[in-house]
């Protein structure tokens, strides 16, 4: 228990204590209920708890342990009584049930519940419309300025990261990403693709339709599907613009209400120098499960086996460096979220109407030379 627990003021009286009330605060859950004043600390667990309640004008709750018959806590009103926390303790709701007529217990406990979901329903709704709000401020950020601003990203990116250089390999993804990409709704990016010599399985997207996968990555895949699983996932974060919703997202909602009714002008001048958070900074999980969602659609438009993504996302899910430390991509490094969304994407694939007609993936996964591949170790080595 700590002092987020719900908490009234209290008095206590105890011999210990002197033979004045102490006054102190009373924090409640539905285990036990703890009193806490200057110098003073007592625990009373709600089954050892005996309540009594006040008659006529008297509207307070008293409050016993029956193995300490000389302790006392007093409360001011009755409304911890309307604390769920407390109410919902089995103890608790059989001394009511002999205290109040059972009509009236229910009428309390139905105004409790009544209120907390009228609270989430409020929450939920804030958070519906500031997610609204969010995608259209995103809508109306030009395609050729995110263009522009990706192609910079990249520049970056490529002057701090060793990529490979190997146009044969980035030849074959991108051939192999053909089937996939064909079938992307937004036909106003461009993708491109790229492979960073990194032993440890990754992949991230950039805004505009930079598409960078590791060479740890190409050797994880087993199957061009299990790749292309991937690709649909980071083509997703570029075609629902996550970067751009989790960068202004993250300014907090007085910036985005402020921004939707009316200062849109600030809107690009906030997103003028978001290079470090774009680049490396991981998205959240309600951005990855919708980019699982979207990218499982876009495999199946384009009929390319979506199980390659359940299988892929095993591999990625179990990969473990020799001294025992996670290599996963942090978009992927979530356990046991990672758990959740293999499951869900199972429910997906058993769902799925046809799992028999799907293309034949002629185009074989790039080849990486072992030469190429250790002297990228040994440059991340260097770096290191």
């Amino acid at each position: 228990m700590n002092d987020t627990n719900p908490c009234f003021d209290a008095f206590i009286v105890h011999p210990d204590f002197g033979s004045d009330a102490i006054a102190g605060k009373l924090f409640v859950d539905r285990w036990r209920a703890r009193f806490r004043a200057e110098g003073v600390e007592c625990e009373i667990p709600l089954e050892r708890l005996v309540i009594k309640l006040g008659r006529g004008k008297d509207g307070r709750v008293y409050l016993r342990d029956r193995h300490q018959p000389g302790l006392g806590i007093s409360l001011e009103d009755d409304s911890i009584l309307e604390c769920a926390p407390f109410v919902q303790s089995s103890y608790v709701r059989r001394q009511l049930e002999t205290v109040f007529s059972r009509g009236e217990l229910f009428r309390r406990l139905r105004l409790t519940f009544y209120f907390f979901i009228g609270c989430g329903f409020a929450a939920w709704l804030c958070s519906l419309t500031a997610g609204a709000m969010l995608r259209s401020l995103v809508n109306e950020i030009p395609m050729t300025w995110e263009t522009k601003l990706g192609n910079s990203l990249m520049e970056k990116a490529a002057a701090e990261l060793p990529f490979l250089n190997d146009t044969n390999a980035t030849a074959q993804l991108t051939l192999l990403a053909q089937p996939l990409m064909r079938t992307i709704p937004v036909k106003d990016i461009q993708f491109h693709f790229h492979i960073l010599e990194d032993e440890s399985p990754n992949a991230f997207a950039l805004p505009g339709g930079h598409i960078i996968v590791t060479t740890g990555l190409l050797r994880l895949a087993g199957e061009p599907d299990e790749l292309l699983g991937v690709i649909a996932h980071e083509t997703a974060h570029v075609t629902q613009r996550h970067a751009f919703r989790h960068l202004i997202a993250g300014k907090g909602p007085v910036f985005i209400l402020q921004v939707f009714m009316g200062g849109r002008n600030r809107l690009l001048e906030a997103l003028a120098y978001p290079s470090e958070k774009l680049v490396y900074e991981s998205f959240s999980q309600e951005y990855e499960r919708e980019a699982d969602e979207m990218g499982w659609n876009y495999l199946v438009a384009a009929r390319i086996n979506p199980h390659g993504m359940i299988d892929i996302f095993r591999k990625l899910r179990n990969v473990e460096s020799p001294e025992g430390v996670s290599r996963r991509a942090s978009a992927f490094d979530s356990h046991p979220s990672m758990d959740r969304r293999i499951a869900w994407l199972e429910a997906k694939w058993n769902t799925l109407p046809d799992k028999t007609n799907f293309i034949e993936l002629t185009n074989a996964l790039p080849k990486i030379k072992e030469a190429d591949f250790d002297a990228s170790l040994r440059k991340l080595l260097r770096r290191r």
